[in-house]
């Protein structure tokens, strides 16, 4: 039973670790909000989401807005990202709208 509860965390502490030492967690992201797809880009890749696969878009206490796919997955825009507080509800609103999460 010990393995199935500390594998998780092993995994999870090795992904980090790659991620660490590749420096993709130092890469600058740009977040292009298209009519049909959001585009997420860094020096590294580019991935293609379309609206379809969006379950949610929130913004947490501290303005942190949180997009989620259907796979579970989910991408963490700080609040360093927007110049001001009418930027982020604008982002927010507009990927809502794109994706008719209303």
């Amino acid at each position: 039973a010990y393995l199935l509860i500390g594998y998780p965390k092993r995994v999870k502490r090795k992904y980090l670790n790659q991620l660490n030492s590749s420096g993709e967690l130092d890469e600058t992201r740009t977040i292009e909000v298209n009519e049909n797809e959001l585009k997420i880009i860094s020096p590294s890749k580019t991935s293609i989401h379309n609206y379809s696969s969006l379950a949610e878009i929130s913004s947490l206490k501290n303005n942190f807005v949180i997009i989620t796919f259907k796979d579970t997955s989910s991408i963490a825009v700080p609040p360093s990202a927007f110049s001001n507080d009418e930027d982020r509800i604008e982002f927010i609103n507009k990927i809502r709208t794109n994706a008719k999460i209303l």
